[in-house]
């Protein structure tokens, strides 16, 4: 038996570290972080309550309602929240093959 699992290793705290630390340097007016881990509500908080910077919290929507719940507790730190639909990535997605300078990029089939 085979069984294959893809883990993101770090993803949250990378954010959270670059975030305060970008925030803390004074580099970051307003925040934009794209995800539905509530693990990053404390940084969020922080770059909002305690630093004054605008935090926008996008929810790359699910179907699942514990992620839904989990970013219900990003939208309750935030300055803002918006949803967004696979939809409205579809539409927005660069051709599946792009070629300038004599090179050709081709988007994987899977994509």
């Amino acid at each position: 038996m085979t069984v294959q699992s893809f883990e993101e290793k770090k993803t949250d705290v990378n954010i959270a570290t670059y975030l305060l630390k970008d925030a803390y340097e004074g580099n970051v007016d307003v925040a934009v972080v794209i995800s539905n881990d509530s693990d990053l509500c404390e940084p969020l908080r922080i770059c909002k309550e305690e630093l004054g910077i605008i935090v926008v919290a996008v929810n790359p929507v699910s179907n699942s309602m514990r992620k839904q719940a989990r970013f219900n507790q990003l939208k309750y730190v935030s300055s803002r929240s918006y949803e967004l639909h696979s939809s409205a990535i579809r539409l927005n997605q660069m051709p599946a093959t792009i070629k300038r300078d004599g090179n050709t990029v081709t988007k994987p089939a899977g994509w």
